[in-house]
């Protein structure tokens, strides 16, 4: 039976390294700035939905809560890609 020495792995910084060392500060910034900012924009339109005596605001309601849904998911998507 041959046995295998594994070396050991040493990290070696590049580039790419150094340019993601502040996506957390990028992130945060996308959150703050335009996620929370979207979201509860929408969320607030759906609540005013939700206690108006319009005929219409029942369906307008359903429909920009599946608009709130595909939203999240989207900014999910953008910020994975962060």
């Amino acid at each position: 039976m041959q046995v295998i020495m594994m070396q050991p792995f040493t990290w070696k910084n590049c580039y790419a390294d150094v340019q993601t060392c502040k996506h957390d500060v990028t992130m945060l910034s996308y959150l703050n700035d335009v996620i929370i900012p979207a979201t509860e924009t929408l969320q607030q339109r759906i609540i005013e939905l939700g206690d108006s005596d319009e005929g219409f605001a029942v369906f307008a309601k359903g429909d920009l809560q599946e608009v709130l849904r595909e939203t999240l998911l989207a900014f999910g998507l953008s910020l994975q890609a962060i």
